[in-house]
């Protein structure tokens, strides 16, 4: 419990810096979808000078822009793009903090198992997650409300703000898993920076060529907003690889760390 309790203090200041930041950034973005409404006929003038590939991999889908969950939809885009790189980062400096330091045999002589160990940091890695992601969604409910023209469904928006989390976990779970490989990382922001931003290229890439297999490849295009919308409901089979990455990277995590070699100072 020891290493609980030390990992989430040390992630609180952190973690309350991007929950305002995420909060603040989708009620924002909300409260601007009213004046795209009042000038909806002359937005969809300008897009029809954009070819279609671009709109998608702008993250946007013209038919549903103008509802309340449809420009939700699309601002969830970038706000996934900064809630992946906390979650990148949340993961990647939580496993891998006693090695950039190199106090893991301070560590590892405590009458504590290394399974353990890794399993205290995914439980406050966890945690902050669903924390965050419940504030935002209780954000996105209250911005809805007051925005939105006419009645909107809660059970698709609760499904949207569910993918976030698991893309969220998606990209904790690898940065624990090289945060356990890496032996020498002296900064973890520029490493989790350049892994959020290549997925995000793969995701624009996705909507340009519709090529299928991309969609396997970035955690971006797991859970596709709209189609989670139009059906109140996640495709299974993305669903189902989501999980499997979530579980594999933690399963392979553990095992990596239980049996590597530790250096010492």
């Amino acid at each position: 419990m020891n290493v609980f309790w030390f990992e989430l203090k040390s992630n609180l200041k952190s973690t309350l810096i991007w929950i305002s930041v995420l909060c603040g950034v989708a009620y924002f973005f909300m409260m601007i979808f009213p004046a795209y409404l009042e000038n909806s006929a002359g937005i969809l003038e300008v897009f029809k000078h954009y070819p279609p590939e671009l709109l998608k991999a702008l993250g946007m889908d013209v038919d549903q822009f103008f509802s309340a969950l449809g420009f939700y939809s699309f601002v969830l885009v970038y706000i996934e793009l900064i809630a992946a790189m906390q979650a990148m980062m949340l993961g990647l400096g939580s496993s891998g903090r006693e090695i950039r330091t190199r106090t893991s045999d301070f560590l590892i002589t405590k009458p504590i198992k290394r399974w353990q160990i890794l399993l205290a940091k995914l439980s406050v890695v966890c945690l902050i997650l669903l924390v965050t992601n419940l504030l935002l969604t209780l954000t996105s409910v209250i911005a809805l409300n007051q925005i939105a023209p006419e009645p909107f469904s809660l059970t698709a928006l609760l499904l949207v703000d569910l993918s976030t989390l698991l893309l969220q976990l998606v990209f904790a779970s690898l940065g624990i898993l090289l945060g356990v490989v890496f032996r020498k990382l002296r900064s973890v922001a520029p490493v989790s920076l350049g892994i959020v931003f290549g997925f995000f290229v793969v995701n624009m890439l996705k909507a340009i060529f519709n090529d299928a297999w991309i969609q396997y490849i970035s955690p971006f295009q797991f859970f596709e907003k709209y189609s989670i919308i139009a059906n109140e409901s996640f495709d299974s089979v993305m669903l189902l690889w989501g999980l499997a990455l979530i579980i594999g990277f933690s399963l392979l995590s553990f095992v990596i760390y239980t049996k590597k070699d530790i250096h010492t100072v």
